[in-house]
């Protein structure tokens, strides 16, 4: 006696040719449909790898050129804000000439009123 090769029949049988396998044919048959649907879709997923290995070459290439785009904009941001600072180290004012400044426009200085509150708050 011999085991049917289905997987969801596994019935002994009496094998009436020596290469039989499968306990009727429907069940033959169905293991053949189920061997080739498996086929399919083993193909199938070999095609989703390739692709999406493809699409990820893709997409860490343009991730690549995203990374190296943005360094090259902080570089050049960098260098606008250096020269911006150089800019305004040129324009600043020394501590006498603000206050020469702002007594002329009659303001305080923010040292004096600093020292204004301190006076205020020992009161």
């Amino acid at each position: 006696m011999k085991t049917c090769k289905w997987e969801r029949c596994n019935k002994t049988f009496y094998e009436v040719k020596p290469w039989q396998e499968f306990c009727c044919t429907r069940h033959q048959q169905d293991w053949h449909l189920h061997q080739r649907r498996l086929a399919r879709q083993d193909r199938r997923y070999r095609q989703q790898c390739t692709l999406n290995d493809n699409h990820i070459g893709e997409v860490r290439e343009a991730i690549t050129s995203l990374i190296e785009q943005g360094r090259a904009k902080m570089e050049q941001a960098k260098a606008q804000a250096e020269q911006a600072k150089a800019k305004m180290d040129q324009c600043r004012l020394s501590e006498e000439q603000q206050r020469e400044i702002a007594r002329r426009m009659g303001l305080q200085t923010t040292n004096e009123v600093r020292t204004e509150k301190k006076m205020i708050r020992r009161f």
